[in-house]
């Protein structure tokens, strides 16, 4: 559930876990995009990918004001999982966590 992955972000950040955090935030986006994608759908399973722009659009939330973060956090949770080089500071950490937490807040109420 989308819930737990923001909850766990959130625990990893104040673990200093970054990496982990990022991903999880990742995660976070694509379960409650795949949850609009249902809500706007009558049938039929959300498609399997990780491009949360192109569920975004699915969905239709097509908020121009979005884009760059839909864009961005996949190739983050790539790099923050696969990339021994990726490193996140706290400070991206938490920003990545802050607007993740900005896209909940906009989109639950949308879902029954």
């Amino acid at each position: 559930m989308a819930v737990n992955d923001l909850a766990a972000a959130e625990a990893l950040v104040g673990e200093e876990l970054f990496s982990a955090a990022v991903f999880h935030c990742h995660l976070a986006a694509e379960k409650l995009l795949k949850a609009l994608w249902m809500e706007t759908h009558a049938q039929g399973a959300p498609p399997r990918t990780h491009n949360l722009a192109r569920l975004a659009a699915e969905s239709d939330f097509e908020e121009p004001e979005w884009d760059a973060f839909l864009d961005d956090l996949p190739d983050q949770a790539v790099a923050s999982r696969y990339t021994p080089r990726a490193a996140y500071s706290g400070q991206e950490a938490a920003e990545y966590l802050q607007k993740t937490r900005e896209l909940w807040d906009l989109l639950r109420p949308r879902l029954s």
